[in-house]
């Protein structure tokens, strides 16, 4: 996920809360909306970055940090797409791990809808691309070399429609 490409970041001097440290000001205009962020998590969406790791540099819990992105999608301070570095680390990734908050809903034919629950995006797949999904949260993920070609185009789809997070 990244900053939306309408929305600002401005950095303050007034210590962030209780926590103290630099805050960083995210805002947009349509719809006006603003929020307050540690230093650290803008530096993060102003680059790009994956759930996971927005809630590693928050140090919240899990559920008030998704909570809290999820309400500056709503407002249209956050986009889920990749942001420019992840895409870079995208073209010399090593493994495909899924995102965060990816949802799954099994079909009777075996495949099933995944759905990123933030952004709104879902993708309706049929078994092969199932079970690539699956296979994703194991251990390391998914080597991308040692990816059959039959199955890269499916990879990219899910890839591109924030199913997965290509990691290097």
């Amino acid at each position: 996920m990244s900053l939306a490409p309408t929305v600002q970041l401005q950095y303050t001097p007034v210590p962030f809360l209780r926590n103290g440290g630099a805050v960083a000001v995210v805002f947009g205009t349509d719809p006006s909306a603003f929020v307050e962020v540690p230093g650290p998590v803008g530096d993060a969406l102003l680059r790009g970055s994956s759930v996971a790791h927005v809630r590693q540099v928050w140090g919240q819990e899990a559920a008030t940090v998704d909570h809290k992105l999820i309400g500056m999608m709503r407002y249209g301070l956050l986009r889920g797409d990749a942001g420019p570095e992840e895409r870079r680390q995208a073209e010399g990734a090593r493994s495909l791990v899924q995102e965060s908050w990816v949802q799954s809903m099994e079909r009777d034919d075996g495949g099933a809808v995944l759905a990123h629950t933030p952004t709104g995006n879902f993708v309706r797949t049929g078994v092969a691309a199932f079970q690539l999904w699956q296979l994703a949260r194991q251990g390391a993920g998914i080597d991308c070399v040692q990816l059959p070609a039959q199955l890269r185009d499916v990879a990219d789809l899910l890839l591109s429609s924030g199913m997965f997070r290509a990691v290097v």
